[in-house]
């Protein structure tokens, strides 16, 4: 799920909806014979089904990837989505990309991907990121020799799961 605090997507834990836990108890027989086991109270009222995960993420990078395509964000909402993105969230990742300098516009055209903008599309990473990697190195007051630095930070900043906190260990490796 995406998290506009950190700006950044985050893996958290949250209720399985009816649909997923249906698919799940299906698959568990489907081999051999298994075993499916439900958690949670029976009086307890699952959503019908899961929101489209495009619905839930940040969508910086695709509309990034889109317009490194020639798709310029204005038309990325006329896409023929499965399920078309919600108009805020395509919004918050153009401004996101504006102030990273990855658009500019031109008085009467529409918004176009910058140098810089090509730069963070051909980085596997996600556009803040990719944007600290490129620029970092160069600003001011910093010298040479920080690269390592910055990708390593980049890596773990990029990682799906919190890396700084502990994780408990398992009862047999106590």
């Amino acid at each position: 799920r995406f998290s506009r605090s950190t700006g950044l997507n985050k893996l958290v834990t949250v209720p399985i909806s009816a649909a997923s836990a249906a698919q799940r108890a299906g698959r568990a027989g489907r081999l051999r014979d298994g075993l499916c086991l439900r958690l949670w109270e029976k009086e307890e009222q699952l959503q019908p089904e899961d929101a489209p995960a495009i619905a839930l993420v940040d969508l910086t990078s695709a509309l990034l990837s889109l317009a490194a395509a020639g798709v310029p964000p204005s038309r990325a909402i006329s896409l023929p989505w499965l399920d078309a993105p919600p108009q805020d969230a395509l919004d918050h990742a153009a401004e996101v990309l504006r102030s990273l300098g990855a658009f500019c516009q031109e008085e009467g055209s529409e918004e176009q991907l910058t140098g810089h903008g090509r730069q963070l599309a051909r980085l596997p990473l996600h556009p803040r990121l990719a944007h600290l990697a490129v620029r970092a190195p160069t600003a001011q007051g910093i010298g040479g020799g920080f690269g390592a630095d910055i990708a390593d930070l980049c890596a773990l900043l990029e990682e799906e799961q919190d890396v700084l906190k502990a994780t408990p260990k398992r009862s047999e490796e106590q």
